[in-house]
């Protein structure tokens, strides 16, 4: 159920996130700022050949419920349903594929990269 909920958020409040945002490079500059308003920090951010963007970020509370849930529980099973919202619409209704958070199972960190389809 929170699930669907926070689905349903990232994708209500995409509209209003990326407004005015086309590109690549626009788009995860919201993304980026979304990520900072939810704690996130960011640790790089790069331009690939192909015209996507990357971002490699640290999530705050990738040890909360931890010791009874697993260790990045909560940015991976909760947080991350608010990304596939967001991605869900960014592909639906921009033609921009946002691959949402990877790399984060063997690592502290994670990234994520906006591109456009085909790019």
């Amino acid at each position: 159920m929170l699930e669907k909920f926070l689905y349903g958020f990232g994708y209500a409040i995409s509209p209003l996130l990326f407004l005015g945002a086309r590109t690549p490079a626009s788009i995860m500059k919201r993304l980026r700022l979304g990520y900072r308003l939810l704690g996130v920090k960011i640790l790089r951010k790069s331009s690939m050949l192909n015209g996507a963007e990357r971002t490699e970020f640290l999530c705050p509370w990738r040890n909360l419920f931890a010791s009874s849930l697993g260790k990045r529980w909560f940015c991976h099973n909760k947080i991350d349903r608010a990304d596939d919202g967001c991605a869900a619409y960014l592909q639906r209704h921009r033609g921009i594929y946002y691959l949402r958070p990877q790399a984060c199972e063997n690592s502290e960190n994670c990234y994520s990269e906006v591109s456009e389809f085909g790019g």
